[in-house]
Protein backbone atom coordinates (compact mmCIF):
# COMPACT_ATOMS: atom_id res chain seq x y z
CA UNK A 1 0.00 0.00 0.00
CA UNK A 2 1.28 3.45 -0.94
CA UNK A 3 0.09 6.86 0.22
CA UNK A 4 0.65 9.97 -1.86
CA UNK A 5 0.51 13.45 -0.35
CA UNK A 6 0.62 16.34 -2.80
CA UNK A 7 0.48 20.09 -2.39
CA UNK A 8 -0.36 22.16 -5.42
CA UNK A 9 -0.18 25.93 -5.56
CA UNK A 10 -2.73 27.53 -7.85
CA UNK A 11 -3.20 30.93 -9.42
CA UNK A 12 -6.83 31.88 -10.09
CA UNK A 13 -6.51 34.76 -12.58
CA UNK A 14 -10.22 35.38 -13.18
CA UNK A 15 -11.10 35.70 -9.50
CA UNK A 16 -12.08 39.21 -8.41
CA UNK A 17 -13.32 38.42 -4.89
CA UNK A 18 -13.14 35.75 -2.22
CA UNK A 19 -16.68 34.71 -3.12
CA UNK A 20 -15.70 34.17 -6.77
CA UNK A 21 -12.56 32.28 -5.73
CA UNK A 22 -14.65 30.03 -3.48
CA UNK A 23 -17.06 29.31 -6.35
CA UNK A 24 -14.20 28.31 -8.68
CA UNK A 25 -12.45 26.20 -6.03
CA UNK A 26 -15.63 24.42 -4.96
CA UNK A 27 -16.22 23.34 -8.54
CA UNK A 28 -12.56 22.36 -8.92
CA UNK A 29 -12.46 20.32 -5.70
CA UNK A 30 -15.80 18.62 -6.35
CA UNK A 31 -14.77 17.48 -9.82
CA UNK A 32 -11.41 16.21 -8.54
CA UNK A 33 -13.05 14.23 -5.72
CA UNK A 34 -15.56 12.66 -8.09
CA UNK A 35 -13.14 11.91 -10.91
CA UNK A 36 -10.20 10.58 -8.90
CA UNK A 37 -11.53 9.34 -5.53
CA UNK A 38 -9.12 11.51 -3.52
CA UNK A 39 -9.22 13.69 -0.43
CA UNK A 40 -8.31 17.36 -0.75
CA UNK A 41 -8.55 20.62 1.10
CA UNK A 42 -7.45 24.23 0.75
CA UNK A 43 -4.58 24.63 3.23
CA UNK A 44 -3.15 28.10 2.64
CA UNK A 45 -3.90 31.53 1.15
CA UNK A 46 -7.59 31.41 2.10
CA UNK A 47 -7.58 35.21 2.42
CA UNK A 48 -6.14 35.93 -1.05
CA UNK A 49 -8.38 36.34 -4.09
CA UNK A 50 -6.17 34.78 -6.73
CA UNK A 51 -4.02 32.26 -4.89
CA UNK A 52 -4.66 28.90 -3.25
CA UNK A 53 -2.68 25.96 -1.93
CA UNK A 54 -4.48 22.63 -2.09
CA UNK A 55 -3.40 19.50 -0.20
CA UNK A 56 -4.29 16.21 -1.90
CA UNK A 57 -4.02 12.72 -0.43
CA UNK A 58 -4.78 9.32 -1.92
CA UNK A 59 -3.92 5.65 -1.38
CA UNK A 60 -3.13 3.12 -4.09
CA UNK A 61 -2.10 -0.53 -3.96
CA UNK A 62 0.89 -0.18 -6.31
CA UNK A 63 3.46 2.54 -6.82
CA UNK A 64 2.81 2.68 -10.57
CA UNK A 65 -0.83 3.54 -9.82
CA UNK A 66 0.36 6.45 -7.68
CA UNK A 67 2.30 7.84 -10.65
CA UNK A 68 -0.63 7.28 -13.03
CA UNK A 69 -3.01 9.10 -10.69
CA UNK A 70 -0.56 11.95 -10.18
CA UNK A 71 -0.14 12.36 -13.94
CA UNK A 72 -3.91 12.34 -14.45
CA UNK A 73 -4.39 14.92 -11.68
CA UNK A 74 -1.86 17.27 -13.26
CA UNK A 75 -3.52 16.91 -16.66
CA UNK A 76 -6.86 17.71 -15.04
CA UNK A 77 -5.42 20.85 -13.43
CA UNK A 78 -3.97 21.96 -16.79
CA UNK A 79 -7.33 21.48 -18.52
CA UNK A 80 -9.51 23.01 -15.80
CA UNK A 81 -10.68 26.46 -16.86
CA UNK A 82 -9.96 29.12 -14.24
CA UNK A 83 -6.86 27.81 -12.46
CA UNK A 84 -3.17 27.71 -13.32
CA UNK A 85 -0.62 25.46 -11.63
CA UNK A 86 2.23 27.42 -10.02
CA UNK A 87 4.03 24.70 -8.08
CA UNK A 88 3.67 21.05 -7.07
CA UNK A 89 5.21 19.07 -4.22
CA UNK A 90 4.79 15.30 -3.86
CA UNK A 91 5.67 12.84 -1.14
CA UNK A 92 5.04 9.10 -1.38
CA UNK A 93 4.90 7.08 1.81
Amino acid sequence: MFVCVMKISLHIPKSNSLKHKRMILNSFKSRMRNDFNISLSEVDHQDLWQRSDIAICFVRSEKKHIQQTEDALLKFVDRFNGVELIEKETEIL
